[in-house]
């Protein structure tokens, strides 16, 4: 593997380093930035200055996929209930709509079927509280 300036890549422990630069003179040293530290490395990845495997060694490009690790609410209207929001890390603020004049209405004006979809909603907003309410 030979180091681009520009290209984000990962070294052994798993951290993003991003190359900067590459220098003057033999064997032409390259100048990275990795969580805010510079470092110097070979054209072909090996961290300056050591002579062994090190665990700064670069091993592969970075990647821009990100993992998530959790479920999150995300505010909208879904059927008639406008999720507005959340707050505390376990509650959900919001309010049901009567969707062809935009106004607020009461749980008893639902029908059957509105019932069993804002009943479907609730159940998935109280999985996720639950959920998250233990990575805190």
């Amino acid at each position: 593997m030979k180091i681009e300036v520009g290209k984000i890549y990962r070294d052994r422990n798993g951290e993003k380093v991003v190359a900067e630069s590459i220098g003057g003179g033999e064997p032409l040293p390259v100048r990275t930035r990795a969580k805010g530290e510079i470092r110097l490395y070979t054209q072909d990845g090996f961290y300056i200055p050591s002579r062994e495997s090190h665990p700064f060694d670069i091993v592969g490009l970075g990647s821009p996929i990100r993992t998530v690790t959790r479920r999150e609410i995300v505010p909208g209207k879904y059927g008639l209930v406008n999720i507005t929001g959340t707050y505390q890390g376990n509650r959900v603020t919001m309010g049901f709509l009567e969707e062809n004049i935009q106004t607020a209405v009461s749980v008893a004006g639902m029908n059957a079927s509105e019932l069993r979809e804002t009943a479907h909603l609730f159940n998935q907003l109280a999985e996720v509280l639950e959920e998250n309410e233990g990575s805190k």
